[in-house]
């Protein structure tokens, strides 16, 4: 079973050795714990980034 993820290139795909059948997901939440990494438009990884256009989660920003 493959499930397309909102990222470019990015699949999910669940494994099952017995017969168990999936019908269903409610809700898929992202990982809580993992922190947000924001880049600058020449891809290089800002640690605290200033006023400016961004990348964040994979979409622009704009800090002012």
């Amino acid at each position: 079973l493959e499930v397309p993820a909102q990222a470019a290139g990015a699949k999910l795909v669940f494994g099952f050795d017995d017969e168990t059948v999936v019908t269903s997901l409610n809700a898929l939440s992202p990982d809580i714990d993992s922190p947000i990494e924001v880049y600058d438009l020449q891809g290089r990884r800002v640690t605290s980034p200033a006023k400016g256009i961004y990348v964040r989660n994979g979409k622009k920003v704009i800090i002012k």
